[in-house]
């Protein structure tokens, strides 16, 4: 072999080598780009921060005192003094916390239960109109045509306008349906069965493109308040379709405890996550309390398991400005069997036959800390008889 030869088969060899070092180099730049991307991307998805700033924030002293005085007046709801509970809503309301839909209308029910104060019905009416609620739902309550003082009230709602922005409506307009749409053409096609193997993938890329658009809204936005979004139903809607991700309640967080955002649609929202203070401590809503068939409502009071120890959930609670679970569930209960407009608030519902309720009824009476409600005494009556009639 001559020298030329030689040459080249070393310089091909030499080729070779390098091409091959290149490789694996790309190949190692790669995966390491693939583990912090993964890294990032789990990192994003923990609620290690929504934990961090629930346990060590610090509340607003004005805005924990809106709420201790709400919770009050919904005490006094509970105890039927529904005239009391308006005076002291008209208390609340005196503050520099801009009162919240849920308690503007849960005040209107006090005053219409009592002796109307038809000044406060004129401002809690203009405040719900601000905040986006419609005029016609005003026009059409039968509670307040027959007021004495309906034909003031009427002039009112004229008068009064909306200060959401309009884009915005439209904005949570189309997040509403296009976060619908797809699911109820899914629907309609696979026999109620929106969710399968054919559909999945579409459904989730248009709710991860929906929860970007809300992720982007709220950092556009300095507050996010009822003045600025009106209900929190369509922001509320998205969230529940992403309830693996946790930047939106980091995001709003500040908002809640500023008293621009109500904590209770907040909480509402992030129970369905899964979420659990300090990655224990249930939080004391669904997990303390449920109802079967539309009928009966159970809760209990001093569950024994560590994460559903109500002391420490109670402690947690306080940070977001949440009433204690025994209070929450007291109120639900009264609401649940008065089929009242109060405490709207809703629990996840389980269906079950009558048999097995009757049982689950059976073994749940004599058990300690366990509060059972009936929707009505035929109900009561009816399950009562059943039990008899299965001894």
């Amino acid at each position: 072999m001559n020298l030329k030869s030689l040459n080249r088969e070393k310089f091909k060899k030499t080729e070779f080598k390098q091409y091959f070092m290149n490789k694996s180099i790309v190949f190692i730049i790669l995966i390491f780009c693939f583990c912090l991307q993964n890294k990032f991307v789990l990192g994003q998805n923990t609620w290690d921060k929504v934990d961090s700033l629930i346990i060590n924030g610090k509340l607003n002293p004005k805005v924990q005192k809106y709420y201790s005085t709400i919770y009050k007046a919904e005490d006094a709801i509970v105890k039927e003094k529904f005239a009391k509970a308006a005076k002291i809503y008209e208390k609340a309301f005196s503050g520099s916390v801009i009162p919240f839909r849920y308690d503007l209308k849960n005040a209107i029910q006090c005053e219409l239960k009592s002796s109307p104060n038809k000044y406060n019905i004129f401002r809690y009416v203009n405040l719900l109109v601000r905040k986006g609620d419609k005029k016609e739902e005003f026009y059409n309550d039968s509670s307040f045509l027959a007021l004495d003082f309906w034909q003031e009230l009427k002039n009112v709602i004229d008068t009064s306008v909306c200060i959401v922005d309009s884009s915005t409506i439209k904005f949570m307009s189309f997040l509403v349906e296009n976060d619908q749409d797809y699911r109820r053409q899914c629907r309609e096609k696979y026999n109620g069965k929106t969710y399968n193997e054919f559909t999945i993938d579409s459904i989730n890329i248009i709710d991860s493109l929906n929860y970007e658009r809300v992720l982007s809204f709220i950092k556009n936005n300095d507050i996010i308040s009822e003045e600025i979004i009106g209900n929190f139903n369509a922001i509320g809607l998205i969230l529940t379709h992403n309830k693996h991700r946790p930047q939106a309640y980091e995001l709003l967080y500040n908002d809640v405890i500023d008293g621009n955002l109500d904590s209770r649609s907040f909480f509402n929202e992030i129970q369905y996550t899964g979420y659990k203070f300090n990655g224990v401590y249930t939080l004391g809503k669904d997990s303390h309390g449920w109802i079967y068939n539309s009928q009966v409502y159970f809760y209990h009071t001093e569950p024994t398991p560590e994460e559903f120890n109500i002391k420490k959930i109670d402690k947690y609670r306080k940070k977001l400005y949440c009433d204690n679970v025994v209070c929450f569930h007291k109120k639900k209960a009264w609401s649940f069997s008065h089929s009242s407009k109060f405490f709207n608030y809703c629990l996840t519902g389980q269906v079950v036959n009558e048999f097995e309720l009757a049982n689950i009824i059976k073994s749940n009476e004599n058990r300690k800390n366990r509060n059972i409600i009936f929707k009505d005494e035929t109900v009561r009556e009816y399950y009562y008889k059943l039990l008899e009639e299965q001894e």
